[in-house]
């Protein structure tokens, strides 16, 4: 028989990995999302001798959940992120409905009491830290917003006139505005003088405009499940 014939049919449909990136791209899910999602289901390939998904089904699901709870003591919040990722790529990617999921053993929620700083323990803290790290953590405590959500602030986004904070792109795709402090405005002032005056001398020094680097071709973003 010729080798050709022994080869299965070549087809141009996409790896796994690349359709679930491609799926959450198209849905907007955050990076840090994506590669979450991406890890649970390479764990969960790996944890069933790399079976392909479309193969298995809810038993399947359960399975892997239950030896999340049960061998590895994840919390409960990762065990949700888990299921999330597996419920994803089920429904969004292999168009497969998971209706009959029998419910793994849960990973037990500790019930523990929220530690709420006062107002001079948090003025305290803020007293120690300096620079861009205090600004943060000010913006932080006095504006609401998240974490990346402060290092991901630009100048366009603040509008010292109304004392509001644009949030671009949070957490449910939603954008949302935020109190700006009145004592946080003489600090962002500095810190974007500072920045521009940073600016200015890189280009004086560097004698011409600084350009962006070429983006980096596709070919490099791509990543194994197994690797």
């Amino acid at each position: 028989m010729c080798a050709d014939h022994q080869r299965p049919p070549s087809t141009s449909e996409p790896r796994l990995r690349d359709r679930v990136r491609n799926r959450l791209r198209t849905r907007h899910y955050s990076p840090r999302t994506e590669k979450a999602y991406v890890s649970w289901i390479r764990r969960f390939i790996l944890f069933h001798d790399r079976r392909h998904p479309d193969q298995m089904g809810e038993a399947a699901v359960t399975a892997f959940l239950t030896h999340l709870a049960t061998q590895h003591g994840v919390a409960a919040s990762t065990q949700n992120q888990a299921l999330a990722a597996l419920l994803f790529l089920y429904a969004q990617v292999l168009r497969r409905d998971l209706d009959t999921l029998d419910p793994p053993r849960h990973a037990r929620r500790p019930t523990r009491v929220p530690v709420v700083l006062t107002r001079p323990e948090v003025a305290a803290v803020l007293g120690r830290m300096h620079g861009p790290s205090r600004l943060v953590a000010t913006l932080l405590y006095g504006a609401g917003l998240r974490l990346l959500e402060s290092l991901r602030l630009r100048r366009k986004d603040i509008d010292f006139e109304r004392r509001e904070v644009l949030i671009r792109d949070p957490e449910g795709r939603h954008d949302r505005r935020s109190l700006l402090p009145d004592s946080l405005a003489e600090p962002l002032h500095e810190h974007i003088r500072t920045a521009k005056r940073l600016h200015e001398r890189d280009l004086s020094e560097s004698g011409d405009a600084w350009r962006c680097p070429p983006p980096c071709p596709a070919r490099c973003q791509r990543r194994s499940f197994h690797g």
